[in-house]
């Protein structure tokens, strides 16, 4: 298991639990939306079969969101180093079969990792 510093001040662990519940808020609105429009349409069997398996595995990576590990660093070294030169990552993680993986990359500017970056798994 990666070892984790302590926070440098408050407002960085509010920041950081605040995009944690906000992640898991959307991801779980998006879910119950999903599903009261697929019951308010009325869709035929096959439609709503495929929107409960939507939902269903919406909800599911909702519920296995582990939302998120945040670190500095750099080109030359590897996550969770602190060097002068790093930059602040948010990593939100998902359990995907057992194994956690990012599925979204912040930096301090909010910049987003880019789709062809790799995603790393551990």
């Amino acid at each position: 298991m990666a070892p984790f510093t302590d926070w440098l001040n408050d407002d960085a662990h509010e920041f950081a639990s605040a995009i944690i519940e906000a992640a898991r808020m959307v991801l779980l609105r998006t879910a119950n939306a999903a599903e009261a429009s697929a019951r308010l349409t009325r869709p035929r069997h096959h439609e709503h079969a495929e929107y409960h398996f939507r939902v269903t595995n919406l909800k599911r990576a909702a519920e296995t969101f582990t939302a998120l590990y945040v670190t500095r660093t750099g080109p030359d070294v590897t996550p969770g180093t602190i060097v002068h030169t790093a930059t602040d990552q948010i990593w939100f993680c998902c359990n995907i079969s057992g194994r956690a993986s990012i599925i979204w990359v912040v930096n301090q500017d909010a910049d987003e990792a880019d789709p062809t970056d790799p995603v790393p798994t551990w």
